[in-house]
């Protein structure tokens, strides 16, 4: 699978080195490939988003991006990013965050529709917002800070594109754990640390000879486990939400196929 990390603007595309210059507002395009990150700056609308912050749009994979950000000590919101196709400021940023959009830019929306059914992510550092016009003096301060954060972000970019693909996740009962760990390449138990359960099944796992990590949800995975993960194993010691949300996250990194290894009964085994 060929992913894509593209930027809009050459100032961006300096701050994450590597990346892809996609065009600023109608003239962004993507090029050829299997699976999309759009990263740059915009502006914040919410009053909890700050200049400096990173908003993630709330596409499929974004538990996982986002969580790997944080662990950069980054500080990350999921939320929707409103595409505009002109600047905008003063009271039509009032009226937007209204909608619960959290930030604005110019060329997500368009690149999320030109993606399909591809994998696709966002992330948009805030060079200005509330308290913090963008035509005031602070700004070319606020906008280095932006890109300085953007470039810290870059490695966690990389990784969702490394991490992109189609999996199998094999979702294994405790009975048939350690036969169907054998068979993955990485083993997520999804449960408490507290859980003796859960710990449990780290243990064979890792004595199966599998990579193997407890995670209370789906922001704990990290996106540097999956890169050469492409079958999944998933237990749990937790409530079947918890195992959908890892899931669902997985599959916004590629098609997921999930196969439930069968068990017999031990009166005939």
């Amino acid at each position: 699978m060929t992913a894509v990390v593209g930027t809009p603007l050459a100032v961006e595309r300096w701050a994450v080195p590597g990346a892809v210059r996609l065009g600023m507002g109608a003239r962004t395009t993507l090029p050829a490939g299997d699976a999309f990150l759009i990263a740059g700056v915009a502006g914040g609308l919410a009053r909890s988003v700050r200049a400096g912050d990173v908003v993630v749009a709330p596409d499929a994979s974004a538990p996982l991006l986002a969580g790997t950000l944080r662990r950069m000590s980054l500080t990350v919101h999921v939320g929707p990013i409103h595409t505009s196709d002109h600047v905008v400021t003063g009271a039509e940023r009032e009226r937007l965050a209204r909608t619960g959009a959290l930030a604005v830019d110019m060329e997500t929306s368009l690149l999320r529709s030109g993606a399909g059914d591809r994998p696709f992510a966002a992330v948009r550092v805030i060079t200005d917002g509330v308290g913090a016009p963008l035509w005031s003096p602070g700004t070319l301060l606020r906008s280095v800070r932006a890109l300085k954060n953007l470039r810290t972000a870059a490695p966690a970019l990389r990784q969702w594109a490394q991490a992109a693909g189609g999996r199998e996740v094999v979702l294994a009962a405790p009975e048939s754990f350690r036969a169907a760990a054998q068979e993955c390449d990485l083993v997520l138990v999804v449960g408490s640390g507290d859980s003796s359960s859960a710990r449990r099944l780290v243990e064979v796992a890792e004595r199966a000879g599998v990579e193997a990590h407890l995670v209370g949800d789906a922001g704990d995975v990290e996106l540097a486990w999956l890169a050469r993960a492409r079958t999944v194993g998933v237990g749990a010691s937790a409530p079947p939400h918890l195992v959908d949300d890892v899931v669902a996250a997985l599959a916004g990194l590629g098609p997921v196929t999930v196969r439930v290894p069968f068990t017999l009964p031990k009166e005939v085994s």
